[in-house]
């Protein structure tokens, strides 16, 4: 297991600071929140092979602008692992854990014709996954391919 960029006293501070109270304990959403974020992919390389997190990065440029390879990226105008670490703690919390299994419903529909009836079951198309901007806003130019940050939002619809 490897260690949250984040302290719990980060995590409350910074969720009081935008009206939210937590309802979970702050270390386990942290810990949650660190292993779904250091699950993607992100651009550059870890600066050692053997570190166990996946920054500090080399070969990461923003704005065309190398992030030394000793920073963990927190830049108040966006690009933020601290606040992509801060932001999907607080959506796991919520109960849109991006790391929890996405299930779709099974549904099904009856048709009769004449004296012949006929069930048929099929997979919703509906997708079960939203994107969370906030956790994009934070860390989506950090990402290998500049992808979204999936979050579920834990309904199976």
């Amino acid at each position: 297991m490897t260690a949250p960029y984040n302290t719990p006293a980060d995590l409350t501070d910074y969720a009081a600071l935008r009206g939210i109270t937590i309802t979970g304990d702050p270390a386990q959403l942290l810990q949650l929140a660190h292993d779904s974020v250091d699950s993607h992919r992100f651009k550059g390389s870890k600066t050692d092979p053997l570190q166990p997190n996946e920054w500090p990065r080399t070969g990461v440029f923003m704005h065309g602008v190398e992030i030394p390879d000793t920073e963990i990226p927190d830049y108040s105008g966006g690009y933020s692992v601290i606040r992509m670490e801060l932001e999907t703690a607080l959506a796991v919390d919520a109960g849109n854990d991006p790391s929890a299994p996405v299930e779709r419903a099974i549904k099904s529909s009856t048709k009769k014709v004449s004296t012949l009836e006929k069930t048929i079951e099929y997979m919703d198309n509906a997708s079960p996954v939203v994107r969370s901007p906030k956790i994009n806003q934070a860390g989506g130019q950090l990402l290998a391919g500049g992808g979204g940050f999936r979050v579920s939002n834990g309904a199976a619809e």
